[in-house]
């Protein structure tokens, strides 16, 4: 009678814990993505809105955060005709897509101020200079969800404007979806 020896036997040992490897590094990811407003940008008009230079890889987090501080603002109803009754800060940044998908923007502040969000879905252009979403209501945040996909390069302005309050810091947490 012939006796078989299993086939691991009759390989070296060291053959069969043998690992694949690729050429691709492997990927670090930061704590976040986040980007601060640059206070010495002049970034009042959403046609000179702050660049967003954050190199977003959605492998590593689907969060981008971008802080600022707003200035205190409101309504000055004595104002004479003619004049804008608003006095305020606005802070405009311009974000270029990563990749294809889905977008989302929640918009939050501290304190007791009222803030809101405009998005403009292509970059701005005088003569008409009017944003494709408002979020304008009380609380404590606003928030939009983008009904459909976005391409990688699409350009999105989004705007934050104190509203009422005497300002303070804000966050805009973009959040991408495929």
């Amino acid at each position: 009678m012939r006796r078989f020896l299993p086939l691991a036997a009759l390989v070296p040992a060291h053959l069969l814990f043998v690992a694949c490897t690729t050429d691709e590094p492997e990927l670090e990811c930061p704590e976040e993505y986040s980007w601060d407003e640059n206070s010495d940008n002049d970034n009042g008009f959403a046609t000179d809105a702050e660049s967003i230079n954050v190199d977003w890889d959605t492998r590593c987090h689907r969060r981008l955060f971008i802080r600022g501080e707003g200035e205190s603002c409101g309504y000055d109803n004595n104002a004479p005709a003619g004049e804008w009754p608003w006095t305020g800060d606005e802070d405009n940044f311009e974000l270029t897509m990563p990749t294809d998908g889905f977008l989302e923007a929640k918009l939050t502040w501290d304190g007791n101020n009222d803030y809101d969000m405009t998005i403009y879905l292509t970059p701005p252009s005088p003569p008409t200079i009017s944003p494709d979403e408002i979020m304008a209501g009380s609380g404590d945040g606003e928030e939009f969800l983008f009904d459909d996909p976005l391409d990688e390069g699409d350009r999105i302005t989004f705007g934050v404007l104190c509203a009422q309050g005497n300002g303070g810091d804000y966050e805009l947490e973009l959040i991408w979806e495929e």
